[in-house]
């Protein structure tokens, strides 16, 4: 008995998945301590391209200045005021009008470019020293990341 096989064999569908990059760092450049002081309050700041767009920093006692690097920010301390850091869209470049028919200028936006500060309130909790830090979601108010420094 001899059997013979005989089909078709198709190539299966290619299959996209996209990689989307929902991280968190935040973390001390410095000696790794849960206590700052002047010399050693620079902090690495990457949220990743997904999460940057959904995700604002609530600071409690304190707030995030940025440097010169787009991911180095200095942690001051800043008793009895509540800081709020947001990544919000940004104009890049205004392009001049093509013809008369066209608008004035058009507008390049970049996503979740620019990095802002806003007062959101005074702390009842300026007498403890501490700096508390909150990465939560707009959407639904979870906490991604929470952290509790001490300023010496």
């Amino acid at each position: 008995m001899l059997f013979i096989a005989s089909g078709s064999y198709s190539q299966p569908d290619k299959i996209k998945i996209k990689k989307e990059d929902y991280s968190i760092y935040f973390f001390n450049s410095g000696k790794k301590t849960d206590t700052i002081q002047n010399t050693n309050n620079i902090f690495v700041l990457k949220l990743g391209v997904s999460r940057r767009c959904n995700t604002f920093i609530e600071i409690e006692n304190g707030k995030l200045i940025e440097t010169e690097n787009d991911s180095l920010f200095k942690l001051m301390y800043m008793p009895g005021m509540n800081y709020r850091h947001l990544y919000r869209d940004t104009v890049v470049t205004e392009l001049p009008a093509k013809s008369a028919m066209a608008p004035a200028k058009t507008r390049i936006y970049q996503k979740c470019g620019l990095f802002t500060t806003q007062v959101n309130g005074s702390s009842g909790n300026a007498q403890n020293r501490t700096i508390s830090i909150k990465f939560k979601s707009f959407q639904n108010d979870t906490i991604y990341l929470s952290n509790k420094y001490y300023f010496k």
